[in-house]
């Protein structure tokens, strides 16, 4: 998951890695289950975040999947096959408005 915008209480521990000129703070949790299903979450939160109501943003979703290539944690043989956007809201209300969404495939 890649989080351009977080509440405060939001916690996440790890280190502060630079993609693509920004800094995120890199979570990672080994062995996440769900039901039968087992899995590590990783996440990329943005520090600090956006503000709210940003109208522009251009994320360069290859150089997150770059990272976690040269980290070890996906092998070459591994790809991205679904691209979602939106709102996980824990609690109260929220929205994001598109206006334009498009995705470069390479």
């Amino acid at each position: 998951m890649i989080w351009l915008d977080y509440s405060a209480d939001t916690i996440f521990l790890g280190p502060v890695v630079t993609i693509d000129g920004d800094d995120y703070i890199f979570a990672r949790y080994e062995n996440c289950t769900t039901g039968d299903y087992t899995r590590d979450y990783m996440a990329f939160l943005k520090t600090p975040t956006d503000a709210p109501g940003t109208s522009n943003r251009t994320i360069n979703i290859k150089a997150f999947f770059d990272y976690l290539r040269v980290q070890g944690f996906v092998i070459d043989d591994e790809y991205i096959d679904l691209i979602s956007l939106g709102n996980e809201m824990w609690y109260g209300a929220g929205e994001v408005l598109i206006r334009n969404y498009s995705a470069n495939v390479w």
